[in-house]
C-alpha cells in the first residue's frame, strides 16, 4: 500500500522496509541466545 497509515487494515502496524534488517538482526540475536540455553526440564 503506498500510504500504510491510511490503509483500511493493519496500516499503523506495518513494519517499514527500512526497519526490516535491524528487526531481523534482533530476532536472530534472541534466537541465538535461546539456543545457547539448556533445555528446561518440565517433567
Amino acid at each position: 500500500h503506498p500510504d500504510p497509515d491510511k490503509a483500511l487494515c493493519d496500516g499503523p502496524s506495518a513494519l517499514k522496509l527500512s526497519l526490516l534488517e535491524p528487526f531481523l538482526q534482533q530476532v536472530k540475536a534472541v534466537d541465538d541466545l535461546i539456543k545457547q540455553m539448556p533445555p528446561l526440564d518440565t517433567a
